[in-house]
């Protein structure tokens, strides 16, 4: 019964009903209406990857599944990872750790991509841009502590550390990432479908299907 965040419905609109603080079960009703609503509105064809579809949704579907479960029990692991493999069924692949760099690098949609934010050349011109706030620039206000680096990417054969790197003048920043302003932002990766399923399926005591996955 306690309050979490408001459900916006009306962008804009400041009115008592728009900004009211709701319980988590009410925020999960929203949520999974308005998912359904738009599954049965969506496309199978999966080739834009910058306008939701109906991979990209039942990939939501499965994130908001997955960390409702520890709030509303195991059934949740199994709605999950229905969503989860529906959505892996309509295509997609795991990328290399050669293809990972390269996609980052590129800014485009990537071979793993399933939904992007998309930025074009004439947006962020500020410093309200990924670019601006990652990049050796005049902004450039987020930047890696060493100590943290060396935790998380303490195998040195982990592909993502080789993305944070010191810049020119030797301050560690993520400089594989975002290396435009036009760069879109990743917002599901076919990778996500694949975990979610896998630790769904273990939730589930589908041990021997969530290794298949994670062996993906």
């Amino acid at each position: 019964t306690s309050l979490t965040v408001p459900y916006i419905t009306v962008y804009g609109a400041i009115t008592e009903e728009n900004y009211t603080r709701l319980t988590l079960a009410e925020i999960k009703a929203k949520l999974e209406d308005d998912l359904a609503t738009a599954e049965s509105l969506a496309s199978n064809n999966i080739s834009t990857k910058v306008k939701f579809n109906k991979q990209s949704i039942l990939g939501l579907k499965a994130r908001v599944a997955l960390y409702m479960a520890p709030f509303f029990g195991d059934a949740e692991y199994t709605t999950a990872l229905d969503n989860a493999t529906q959505a892996i069924a309509l295509g997609g692949q795991v990328a290399t750790a050669t293809e990972f760099v390269s996609i980052f690098e590129s800014g485009e949609a990537g071979i793993n991509s399933v939904f992007e934010l998309q930025f074009l050349s004439n947006d962020n011109l500020a410093v309200n841009s990924l670019f601006q706030i990652y990049s050796n620039s005049p902004y450039g206000d987020v930047f890696a502590a060493q100590n943290v680096k060396d935790v998380l990417f303490a195998d040195a054969n982990d592909i993502r550390g080789t993305l944070v790197y010191d810049d020119a003048n030797g301050t560690l920043r993520n400089q594989g990432k975002y290396l435009n302003r036009a760069d879109n932002v990743k917002i599901m990766r076919f990778e996500e479908l694949v975990l979610t399923a896998a630790e769904a399926a273990f939730r589930t005591g589908n041990t021997t299907t969530a290794l298949d996955y994670v062996n993906q």
